[in-house]
């Protein structure tokens, strides 16, 4: 639900209702040759099996994570990647330690943390930084966060691997999300 003056909005979840899915060989085949892969942490055994079927030498592997989720911490080791919200944190983690160090420690090499209209952070093992994502009034942010995955993901299949790659995609993705939120509803910025 989104209120049309200030683009706030509810959401209304399942969070974990929905009938579990397992990972099949049709699943890994198909995204095998893929330049990415996005997952969300929904799934978590479909995630776990489809990505431990790429470990060997596939595609990176970008987690969108909006919320922790149970079973999140098995699916961290198989990820290069992790851009989440600053609602994701795991259950008793301590609020005053910072998240980024969290999933550093589980095994992916580049890190960020988006806060709606705030100062994207990200870090690696060896440097850290934020991106200022361009200040806009937002109409509707339903769907920002898919868009703004959505955009980073695609520019990691167009070849940004390397973290200054990395750094420029969380501003031109956030670029985007931008751009999507000054509309109300979520596609329709796209015309």
């Amino acid at each position: 639900m989104v209120t049309s003056v200030t683009g706030e909005r509810a959401v209304a979840s399942t969070h974990g209702m929905v009938p579990r899915c397992t990972a099949n060989t049709a699943a890994a085949a198909a995204v095998a040759d893929a330049d990415v892969v996005l997952v969300d942490g929904h799934q978590v055994d479909a995630a776990i099996g489809l990505l431990r079927s790429l470990r060997r030498g596939g595609p990176p592997v970008l987690l969108d994570g909006g919320s922790w989720k149970p079973g999140t911490e098995r699916i961290l080791p198989l990820v290069d990647v992790v851009i989440c919200s600053t609602a994701f944190r795991p259950p008793g983690f301590d609020p005053g330690a910072d998240i980024l160090d969290l999933l550093l420690h589980y095994g992916p090499f580049f890190v960020a943390v988006t806060d709606g209209p705030g100062p994207i952070r990200w870090a690696t093992k060896d440097r850290r930084g934020y991106v200022l994502p361009p200040v806009v009034t937002a109409r509707d942010t339903l769907g920002a966060g898919d868009i703004f995955h959505g955009a980073f993901a695609w520019m990691m299949a167009h070849g940004a691997i390397a973290t200054d790659e990395l750094v420029s995609s969380l501003g031109e993705a956030s670029r985007v999300a931008a751009r999507s939120v000054q509309t109300f509803g979520p596609r329709s910025w796209m015309t």
